[in-house]
Parts: C-alpha cells; structure tokens; sequence
C-alpha cells in the first residue's frame, strides 16, 4: 500500500514538475522573437547636428540608410529610412561636439540597428527616433 502511494506522489510531482515548465519555455521562445527585430543598413546621407546634447529637451541628428537585410515583415530590403538618433553624451557614436564622430557613424558605412520596442520610437513618413545604444557598427 505504501509503494503505491509513493508511486502515485511521484507521478503527480513529476506531471506537476513538467507542467509548470512549459510555460517557462513558451515565455522564452517569445523573448528570442522579440530580440530578432534587425535591421542592416547602409548609410547614405548624414544630416547635420543641432549640436546640444539631449537633457531637457530631446535632441537628435537625422540619417539616411537604405535598408541591405531586415528580420521584421513590416520593413523591406532596399527600403529608404530616416533615423533620428538622440545625442546622448558620452556615447561612442558621438564626438565632443554633440555630433556624430565621423569616423563611427558617415555616409556608406554599415550599421545595425534593434528595433524592438525600447529602442525604437516611430516617426511620421518612413522616419523612427532611435536610442543610440541600440546601434551597432559593422564597416
């Protein structure tokens, strides 16, 4: 009688063990989705800086890139995008000047940029404001 009820305890422990995992798992598939939201990107056009930091008041310097390779449906390969990246001092995308370094961030270089909903703030026309933690050199 006793080897019976521990067979059933096991039984029920090891169904309750499994179910409380699946949601676990099911949470971290959708966090891997979530962190795939890429864009590639070329450079085209480098507009110029207002030349004060973000504080107060938000402040941005506006690129051109055209888009080379995307994880997301809603953005197309070849498609023309306005970012506008905030100033934020003490980021390496950025010289003392409150501008973009030259050497980081200039017309023809590649970049990548997460768009998951931290870094990304939509725009009207084509155009997202962009945290410039989220973007990342490649050539």
């Amino acid at each position: 009688m006793i080897k019976g009820n521990k067979r059933q305890f096991c039984r029920i422990l090891i169904t309750w063990l499994l179910a409380s995992l699946i949601p676990c798992i099911s949470v971290s598939s959708k966090h891997k989705q979530s962190v795939a939201q890429t864009i590639t990107a070329r450079i085209l056009k480098v507009y110029p800086s207002p030349g004060v930091w973000t504080g107060v008041i938000e402040s941005f310097q506006w690129t051109e890139v055209r888009v080379e390779k995307s994880s997301m449906p809603e953005i197309n390969t070849g498609v023309i995008l306005k970012l506008g990246v905030f100033l934020v001092a003490g980021n390496n995308l950025f010289d003392q000047n409150a501008q973009f370094s030259s050497d980081k961030i200039s017309e023809g270089k590649l970049i990548r940029v997460d768009f998951s909903k931290k870094c990304v703030s939509p725009y009207p026309e084509s155009s997202y404001l962009i945290d410039p933690g989220c973007i990342v050199m490649l050539k």
